[in-house]
């Protein structure tokens, strides 16, 4: 009677599933629609070995197309069925109730990452168009060396721009492996299973609520390696801006890569690599290969995820996603200038001064020598300047320096002011 009860509660959860999938949006019904296909081939591979009720889900999941919410009803009059054939099951049975158990689990999680990221700000955007490439000038620890776990070496943590670290590799930004580790390790979907994440000491000490992170829940990134350590650039639980498949993500700096990793690069919790690319099929054993990804760690403590900046308790992944989104939005307004679209400082030449396109080196920019300063601009008394006597303000508020389009005199950074529609001085 105990698998019996068992069957028909799958059976009746099945049911559920399939209610909310009915009514979910369509890009919903595309991810679920690819990751069944790939179920109902694995459950075809034991359709051989297992009773009659088997093949019923089998077949279900091969006619997945006909309708998500018909294949889920199908399942749930499968797992009845299989409740009355319960009380004297063939030997194979605990297999095809494994089975239903992961198939349950891989459901419920699709639906909890099926939601979208947000739109890109355009100096976010202009920023990833200008590193995406490489040309990172300064690595954190002096390594850039680092391997991206595919076997191609040349990455590092970027710190040549002022209030941010990246990832970035010689002509590239990072890929995106999947980490399972906390709480839940992703339905079991991960060979590389750790029950903590690297701040759990901070989690339990600062009144966050929980214990550790949960990579199906939490959108974390994995930054710093054994060989790289960035405490001392940037802060435990800090915000992580990503930018993947066209779309904008906040996450915060939940785990670090260990020694047994060989300083490898580019990682992300399961519930972020799903909602960054949701047609890949993500899991703990299957990452983004393609070198497109923009991590983009925040500095200063102003810039960590406090225990009332975000849903620490989410139930879902996009729970715990919407909820940092009002405090992601402030910290790229803070450091890097305003979270709504603004126009990247272009134009023709003027004065004999060219325009500004390496965000973080314009004019006002901190620097060392006029290498680390864009175009015509030299480094005068450590800082970006244009040539002549006079030397601008140092401008942290980035795409609001000397020479960026304006509309009021408030959106140009520290002592500028408006004048021709740019700030000057």
């Amino acid at each position: 009677m105990v698998f019996v009860e068992i069957a028909n509660d799958i059976g009746d959860r099945a049911k559920e599933v399939g209610k909310v999938i009915g009514e979910g949006t369509e890009r919903a019904v595309e991810v679920i629609d690819d990751a069944m296909s790939d179920v109902g081939d694995a459950v075809n591979e034991v359709a051989s070995v297992i009773d009659d009720a088997t093949s019923e889900v089998g077949h279900a999941a091969d006619n997945f197309g006909h309708g998500t919410e018909n294949i889920v009803s199908d399942i749930g009059h499968g797992m009845e069925d299989l409740g009355h054939k319960a009380e004297n099951p063939p030997t194979p049975y605990y297999k095809y109730l494994n089975t239903m158990v992961v198939i349950f689990v891989i459901l419920t999680t699709l639906l909890a990452v099926s939601a979208s990221g947000w739109s890109v700000p355009l100096n976010i955007q202009n920023f990833y168009s200008n590193v995406k490439d490489g040309g990172c000038r300064s690595f954190a620890g002096g390594k850039n060396n680092l391997n991206d776990g595919q076997g191609n070496s040349g990455f590092g943590f970027c710190t040549d721009t002022a209030n941010v670290v990246y990832l970035s590799g010689r002509s590239s930004l990072g890929d995106m492996d999947v980490d399972c580790d906390g709480a839940r390790n992703c339905g079991g979907l991960s060979g590389d299973f750790q029950a903590e994440t690297a701040f759990d000491d901070i989690l339990k000490g600062e009144d966050y609520g929980i214990k550790t992170l949960d990579a199906s829940i939490h959108q974390f990134s994995v930054l710093g390696t054994c060989h790289v350590d960035l405490t001392g650039i940037i802060r435990p639980l800090a915000l992580v801006a990503v930018v993947c498949n066209k779309q904008l993500l906040y996450s915060i700096w939940g785990d670090t890569n260990g020694c047994d990793d060989d300083d490898f690069t580019g990682e992300a919790s399961v519930s972020l690599a799903q909602m960054c690319f949701p047609n890949e099929g993500l899991n703990g054993n299957n990452g983004h290969e393609p070198h497109d990804v923009l991590y983009l760690a925040f500095t200063g403590t102003d810039a960590v995820v406090g225990p009332r900046d975000a849903n620490w308790k989410a139930k879902s992944a996009s729970e715990f996603q919407r909820s940092l989104k009002a405090f992601g939005d402030s910290i790229i307004k803070k450091k890097f200038g305003t979270s709504s679209p603004s126009p990247n400082p272009s134009g023709s030449p003027e004065t004999g001064h060219v325009s500004c396109t390496w965000i973080g080196h314009c004019a006002g920019a901190k620097c060392t020598t006029s290498d680390d300063c864009d175009g015509d601009l030299q480094c005068k008394k450590g800082v970006c300047a244009v040539d002549g006597d006079r030397k601008p303000p140092t401008c942290s508020w980035v795409g609001q320096c000397l020479r960026a389009r304006c509309k009021l005199e408030s959106d140009c950074a520290n002592t500028l002011v408006r004048a021709s529609g740019k700030c000057l001085l």
